[in-house]
């Protein structure tokens, strides 16, 4: 009797630039059945897009409110 093999799936993960350029932010091995967390801290990177600079350029010029 052979044991069955649980599929397993490689999630690249990249970064595109505004010039084409492909950026490897790391990679996961996915078993079947097993707990998987698709965007963990390590893909947690800022986006870089004109709409999310100046979104968070306006909330670092915004004071702190104070309770």
């Amino acid at each position: 009797m052979t044991q069955k093999k649980k599929s397993r799936l490689t999630l690249h993960v990249y970064r595109i630039g505004a010039d084409g350029t492909r950026t490897d932010l790391g990679s996961d091995e996915i078993t079947a059945g097993a707990p998987y967390d698709p965007f963990g801290p390590s893909y947690e990177l800022p986006c870089r897009c004109r709409r999310c600079t100046a979104a968070r350029q306006e909330q670092a010029d915004e004071p702190e409110a104070v309770a």
